[in-house]
This record gives structure tokens, C-alpha cells and sequence, in this order.
């Protein structure tokens, strides 16, 4: 097999603002040469599938949760021992999956060497990563890992629809072999991790061997649905829900992944933002958990909205509605959140991009103890398929930010912090949750008005009789 995958780059600006120097050998013999230079500078720039930076890493709260668990994708986690299982078995399900393509894994293989060496300059897989991640690998290596990489990934989510049709798998093999835990662990491994990526390019390639047109673009989509979907189970009309679509090309999946959950709405304008505050002192504004703004007289409701950007706030006399996404908490919640935070820190250029992060640090100031989860719940806006309540509040407390679009939620943290420290509203809240919480003291508490007004009538009318009388 030839080598494959040139490391060639050209000067040339990619859509995410990436550049990727030509390298040029002048050596004049004066100091380093200008390509050793270019070198260097080339370092600086974040790759397109990067790797999570050590302070993220090592943090204690994120302890296991950039590396993969079953499978290795990419090369930052490939030859690890742990992982070795799947990567034996990865020669087989490529065959599996490619077999329908009417052509043996040579030919295939042929086809995806020229089509990708016709691929130069900044599509260059290889750029995509930590260049000290690759230049272990020859090109040969480099596209061998890449093709049983990208049929693996394909082949979960083929196995996926064969599943859901309740129709017999070709690799149920397979799956007995490694077991339903790891076949199935390896979801998320390869839809949630950030370092566990691979470049989106590859995979087309892959799909065209063996799918008509768009064919395979539209089984990942669904994919992706069926997982971002999970926040919508409070919604009966499915045909309700819409995806708004992108012209932007993905890098990867985790991105296609981020890009389908941002854009996921109710057929409604959803981006409505607050006009800027000139005093930076007001976007640090904090209140209460859920269980403190309930007795401040604020309660909870599911939004119509799906936008995590569409959080909304209303005061009235004596209480106020805070109207917030509905999303389900389940076992891979942090490890999907965890590294959305972490691509989204690493990738992101402007702080308007920060939303996810923006949002888990919204919730993290609503959710302190396992109280406010229930709150949460009873108002079908949590739906917790993890456990405990409190295992759910751990689950926030141990999300790590280091930045946020302060911008995003501020008009919201004003009103709610206005209506938090309303010395009226809240003896008005406090007092109506004292006395009309429970069935029994409203009960009492309207007894006891009704004695307390019948004794003054009765004061009343004897003082005005006796004033007759005189």
C-alpha cells in the first residue's frame, strides 16, 4: 500500500480562523531557517480536533472525563493498552461494514488513499491534530488508523438503526464477542469525548464507498438526534421539535454534535438578547439556589423553547416565573457536558460562543443541594434517570468553569436579583408561603382572619348600638 495523507500545508485561512503556514526551506545559514521559524509559529495554533488542556485535565472534579473508557479514535489515545480489545477486533467490523460496497477491503482501501491524497494543504487529516500526536506515525500507519477508525464509528451507528428496526445485526458477532457493555460503551466514547475525534472529511470519504448521495450524512444526523433528543421527552408532538440548519462544515462530530443541540428549537424566534449594561459590577450578580428563590416567592416552569439561550424571568406583585429548558440527566450528562465545556474553551474565539458553558453555570447557581433537584423535578424541568437527587447536585457542583459569556443570561440574573432583594415581595412571598403552603394552614390562617373580622364587626356593632341607645 502507498503512503498516504500528505502533511503538506499551504498558506491558507480555514473557516475557524486557523492558518496553516506554507513551509518554505530558506536557510541562508544565518540562525534557524525560516521554515524551523514558520515551525514554531505553526505550534501556536489550536488544532481542529485539539487536545483538552491541563488545567481542565487535571483538575480533581474532571477525573476521567476526557479519555476514552472502550475505544481509541484519532491518535491521542491509540496503542493504549486498556483499549487494545477493541482495536484487535476494529479489522473485522471495517470488513463488516464495507462489504455491501461491492468492492474488498483492498479496493477500498485503494479508493480512499487517492481520493484523500488528491486532499492536500489544510484538509490534510493530520492536521487536524497535535502535530506531536502524528509524527510518530508514518502515512501509511496514519491512514490505516484513520480508515478502521472511521468504519468503526459508521458501524456503531449502522448497528444503531438495524437495532431500532428491530432488525438482525451483522455485528452481532461482533458484539457477543466484546460483549453488550463495551459494543454499547463505545457510544460514548466516540459521540462525547474531544480528544476521541475524528476529522469529519474521513468519514465522507468512508460514506461515499457505500452510500447513494447523502444517504450517510442523514444516518449520522439522526444519530445525533436520538441523542439530543433526550431533552425533549417532555414534548408529546415530536414533529413539534426542528433542527435549524447550518451551512458550516463540521470538523468533527462532537462540533455537528454541539452545532444540532444549539440549534434545536419549537419553530420560534428563539434569540431575543438583552440589551448590554454598562456597569461590568452588575454581570457578577448572584442569588439563591432554586429551594431560596421558591421561598422568595419565584417558581419554576418548563419553557417552550428547546434554546438554551432562551432562559426568561417575570415579576409580578408577589411572586415571579422563571421559565427554564427542560433536559434530562443521565449517566453520560457529564461526561457529554464536561467536554463540550472543554471544546468550547479550547475551540471558541469569542465569549458569544461560550453557551453551553454559559449555561451549566447558570444552572450550577439553581442547583446547590439535592432540595433544589427535587424542586426541579416536581416541576418537569430536571428529569433524572441517574439516581438520587443529591447524586444529580454532585453532578453540578463538580462541573469546572473557567469562563463564561457574561453577556448571555445577565438581563435574567438583573430581574431575578431585583425581585430577590424586594424587601415588599418578599414579605409578601415569605408570608404566603408561611400561612397558604399546606392545605391545613390556609385553612387556619383563613379561620383565624375570619374570627379576627368577626370580632371587629362585633366590637363595631356594639360600640355603634350602645351609641344609639345614649
Amino acid at each position: 500500500m502507498e503512503e498516504v495523507f500528505n502533511n503538506n500545508n499551504s498558506t491558507t485561512e480555514t473557516s475557524n480562523g486557523e492558518v496553516n503556514p506554507e513551509i518554505m526551506e530558506i536557510d541562508d545559514g544565518e540562525g534557524p531557517s525560516e521554515s524551523e521559524t514558520i515551525n514554531n509559529v505553526e505550534e501556536l495554533f489550536t488544532p481542529r480536533i485539539p487536545r483538552v488542556p491541563p488545567l481542565m485535565r487535571n483538575h480533581e472534579n474532571n477525573k476521567g472525563m476526557f479519555d476514552p473508557k472502550v475505544v481509541s479514535i484519532g491518535p491521542y489515545h491509540h496503542g493504549k493498552e486498556e483499549l487494545q480489545l477493541v482495536e484487535d477486533i476494529k479489522p473485522k467490523v471495517a470488513k463488516l461494514f464495507l462489504q455491501e460496497s461491492g468492492m474488498d477491503m483492498d479496493v477500498d482501501y485503494s479508493m480512499i488513499l487517492e481520493k484523500v491524497v488528491d486532499e492536500r494543504g489544510v484538509d490534510d487529516p493530520r492536521s487536524y491534530y497535535d502535530k506531536r500526536s502524528t509524527d510518530k506515525y508514518s502515512r501509511e500507519q496514519f491512514a490505516n488508523m484513520m480508515l478502521l477508525d472511521g468504519c468503526f464509528i459508521l458501524a456503531i451507528i449502522e448497528d444503531f438503526f438495524l437495532c431500532a428496526a428491530n432488525q438482525e445485526s451483522k455485528y452481532d458477532d461482533v458484539k457477543n464477542h466484546l460483549g453488550l457493555l463495551l459494543w454499547y460503551s463505545a457510544h460514548d466514547d466516540i459521540l462525547y469525548l474531544l480528544e476521541n475525534q475524528l476529522p469529519f472529511q474521513v468519514l465522507n470519504l468512508i460514506m461515499s464507498l457505500k452510500f447513494q448521495e447523502d444517504e450517510g450524512m442523514k444516518s449520522i444526523i439522526a444519530f445525533l438526534k436520538s441523542v439530543i433528543f433526550s431533552d425533549t421527552g417532555h414534548i408529546l408532538n415530536k414533529d413539534e421539535v426542528i433542527v435549524s440548519e447550518t451551512d458550516r462544515k463540521p470538523f468533527h462530530l462532537l462540533q455537528l454534535a454541539r452545532t444540532k443541540y444549539l440549534n434545536l428549537n419549537l419553530n420560534q424566534s428563539l434569540h431575543e438578547y438583552s440589551k448590554p449594561k454598562s456597569d461590568v459590577m452588575e454581570y457578577f450578580l448572584s442569588f439563591g439556589s432554586a429551594t431560596e428563590l421558591k421561598a422568595k416567592g419565584v417558581h419554576f416552569r418548563p419553557n417552550r423553547s428547546l434554546s438554551l439561550e432562551r432562559i426568561e424571568f417575570k415579576s409580578w406583585c408577589f411572586f415571579g416565573r422563571l421559565e427554564l429548558h427542560p433536559f434530562l440527566v443521565d449517566p453520560p450528562y457529564k461526561l457529554f457536558m464536561s467536554n463540550m465545556i472543554a471544546y468550547e474553551m479550547v475551540s471558541c474565539s469569542r465569549t458569544e460562543e461560550l453557551v453551553i458553558t454559559s449555561y451549566i453555570d447558570f444552572m450550577q447557581l439553581l442547583i446547590d443541594n439535592q432540595d433544589d433537584v427535587k424542586e426541579l423535578r416536581s416541576k418537569h424541568i430536571l428529569f433524572n434517570a441517574l439516581g438520587s437527587d443529591q447524586e444529580v447536585a454532585n453532578v453540578f457542583k463538580e462541573f469546572t468553569i473557567f469562563g463564561t459569556n457574561v453577556m448571555l443570561y445577565d438581563d435574567v440574573k438583573q430581574r431575578i436579583h431585583v425581585h430577590y432583594n424586594s424587601a415588599a415581595k418578599t414579605w409578601m412571598a415569605e408570608f404566603i408561603n408561611k400561612y397558604f403552603s399546606r392545605p391545613w394552614t390556609a385553612i387556619a390562617c383563613a379561620s383565624a382572619t375570619c374570627l379576627l373580622v368577626l370580632a371587629f364587626l362585633q366590637t363595631y356593632y356594639t360600640i355603634v348600638s350602645s351609641t344609639k341607645h345614649k
